[in-house]
């Protein structure tokens, strides 16, 4: 694996990270707390791990999701 620092940020273009909001509401008179599901451009500090595979870069992110994105 390479490190990730070293993967051109080109890659990231058009690329997502997903995530979930944590909000209090109120229903009923009872407090909730509920997960608001967002999403975000992805940047580089979200790549766990990525590799060159010939004509593609894989990428791993922390969202748990894998990119398979042509060179």
């Amino acid at each position: 694996m390479a490190e990730t620092k070293k993967l051109d940020a080109k890659y990231l273009k058009g690329l997502v990270f997903q995530f979930a909001e944590k909000k209090q509401v109120t229903e009923n008179g009872e407090h909730k707390t509920v997960y608001v599901p967002d999403e975000r451009e992805l940047t580089p500090d979200d790549v766990l791990a990525w590799r060159d595979a010939g004509s593609e870069i894989i990428i791993v992110t922390a969202d748990g999701r894998k990119h398979t994105v042509a060179k």
